[in-house]
């Protein structure tokens, strides 16, 4: 079976093989690319655009896979669908997986899909909902800091109004394609609610995420975490939280006053200067409000092998989100068996048991927040149990086996309902 991916960037072998930069983005895709290109019954044609490369499709092969990476030369869906459509005529996939909704480049395949007559072979994968987010993206914001941008934010025309409007308009290219495509792979209740207000008839299939590696063959121990650290993957966008989160440290410093947050991920714009955003500046003051100077830590952009080691060093972890589907560094941390902290948001409640396997709380209740943290910091014995249950359960949401399973079931079945219909 030839299954062509659309992807929002390589993953590190890619490129490699394109002699490009990697980036440790998608990190998660690994693990189903390596089973797929070593399975026999499969051939990867693996598609991302790069605009850094020749303009047109720059390819490589091998081993029976082909790695794409196309250049339209910034001119937007209309090159990206002639590009696409000269792939799918080259290549022939007998499907077409797209993974995320959020670029306008799943559009320009799905368009591409209609115009070659392979619509029915298309499957998208919802990672995120940016038609969703949008609604979500000025949680806890106050007004003053939406309108006053910064000069980079000026220069750059990245407001964080220009924001929740680039979502917006990304939503609506999302929309269409749900409204399009036969066939989704989803993995909670929140993305099947979502998708299906939107296309009522689409097949949904369900199939959890295999997360990165690293995280199977670690575990988190209460002797090896520095006491009172507090770990977040990200905070650089106003959905992601860490206004909240700021005002919980401010609440549990009372108690503890050596507590810490750690903050991977780049903090540009968090930095004073011309590089600082809108909502960078908001964090500063807040840090300053609350006298957090000596607690928040940026610590900068992680591998996976260092994302792990910050794990597993980090007495909590913590996702403050206003909304998230289903955050992979939820399961990650899970994987590890850690405690864990988080809003209580889209899909969330899918990966994790409320006080069985960690704690949620409502999103815009920072305080909860912090009781439910000072709950882990106070009792050793209930970090133990339930990151064992939270272990536990993570082993079977991202069994990997299982999961690549279920996706190969779920190509052929697609696969072969097109093939059936073509005998017709």
């Amino acid at each position: 079976m030839k299954v062509m991916w659309l992807c929002n960037s390589p993953t590190p072998h890619v490129a490699q093989a394109l002699n490009i930069p990697g980036t440790p983005r998608q990190g998660w895709l690994v693990s189903v690319f390596d089973e797929l290109c070593s399975s026999p019954d499969t051939n990867l044609i693996f598609t991302f655009v790069c605009n850094s490369l020749n303009p047109g499709i720059n390819s490589v092969s091998e081993n029976d896979n082909t790695y794409i990476a196309v250049n339209d030369e910034g001119k937007g869906i209309p090159k990206m669908k002639a590009l696409f459509i000269e792939a799918i005529d080259k290549y022939k996939p007998d499907l077409i997986h797209i993974w995320g909704t959020e670029g306008l480049h799943s559009y320009a395949m799905v368009e591409a899909a209609k115009e070659t007559g392979v619509i029915d072979k298309v499957v998208v994968s919802i990672q995120g909902l940016v038609s969703v987010y949008e609604k979500h993206y000025y949680a806890g914001i106050p007004g003053d800091v939406q309108m006053i941008p910064t000069l980079r934010d000026v220069i750059r025309r990245d407001t964080i109004r220009s924001q929740k409007k680039s979502f917006e308009s990304k939503g609506k290219y999302e929309i269409e394609t749900i409204k399009t495509v036969k066939h989704v792979i989803g993995r909670t209740f929140w993305d099947r609610a979502c998708v299906e207000l939107i296309n009522p008839s689409v097949e949904y299939h369900f199939n959890n995420e295999t997360l990165r590696s690293g995280f199977y063959s670690h575990q988190w121990k209460k002797g090896n975490c520095i006491p009172h650290s507090i770990f977040v993957t990200q905070a650089q966008y106003p959905i992601k939280g860490f206004h909240y989160l700021l005002e919980a440290v401010s609440i549990l410093k009372e108690s503890y006053p050596d507590v810490t947050v750690n903050v991977s991920g780049n903090d540009n714009s968090f930095k004073s200067g011309i590089l600082v955003t809108a909502y960078g500046r908001y964090i500063q003051k807040l840090i300053k409000k609350f006298g957090l100077e000596s607690n928040i830590h940026y610590i900068g952009m992680l591998n996976e092998e260092q994302m792990v080691e910050q794990f597993l060093k980090s007495e909590v972890f913590v996702s403050p989100s206003v909304i998230e589907n289903s955050p992979n560094s939820v399961g990650e941390a899970m994987l590890l068996g850690m405690p864990v902290v988080s809003s209580n948001v889209g899909g969330v409640a899918d990966l994790l048991e409320h006080k069985k396997e960690g704690f949620l709380y409502q999103s815009d209740a920072p305080y909860l927040l912090a009781y439910y943290v000072s709950k882990f910091f106070s009792d050793e014995k209930l970090e133990r149990e339930l990151g064992t249950n939270a272990r536990s359960h993570a082993l079977v949401t991202h069994d990997k086996e299982k999961n690549i399973s279920t996706l190969l079931d779920i190509y052929s079945k697609i696969a072969g309902s097109n093939n059936e219909s073509k005998d017709k």
